[in-house]
């Protein structure tokens, strides 16, 4: 008999340690979001697996640009662009790109943003706090 105390004793934490290992899944940003940075609008449009992003500046120049999206479990959302309709400088077709993300309190927080043509003014504008407009 105390030769199997130590396996069932193994048996019993196992699970636990599978339990904590788990990553806990996170609220997806499906949804329309948008914010205002130094006269530019900028709206994300994200369904499951895609993405519409509407930039218009202070002069009424759009630009619309959408991409082809994954989710990761640890709030990382990575795409390319797929096309672009613009009147002004954006993202190409081709651009690579990613940005982490958290909802929370109907807010959705974009942070570090990266990609085949961002920069400091791109994350600037980018980066920060979006207000939900619906879904």
């Amino acid at each position: 008999m105390r030769r199997y105390l130590p396996a069932l004793a193994v048996l019993l934490v196992l699970p636990l340690f599978s339990l904590a290992e788990k990553p806990t899944p996170s609220k997806k940003p499906l949804g329309t979001w948008q914010r205002q940075s130094e006269g530019l609008k900028i709206t994300f449009a994200i369904k499951p697996d895609s993405l519409q992003l509407t930039l218009v500046d202070e002069s009424g120049n759009k630009t619309k640009a959408d991409a082809a999206i994954g989710l990761t479990n640890n709030n990382l959302l990575f795409g390319v662009i797929t096309e672009v309709d613009s009147s002004g400088q954006g993202p190409e077709k081709g651009d690579l790109f990613s940005f982490n993300y958290e909802v929370k309190n109907g807010q959705l927080v974009i942070s570090d943003l990266k990609g085949t043509r961002v920069n400091d003014e791109a994350r600037k504008h980018v980066e920060g706090e979006y207000k939900s407009v619906g879904k």
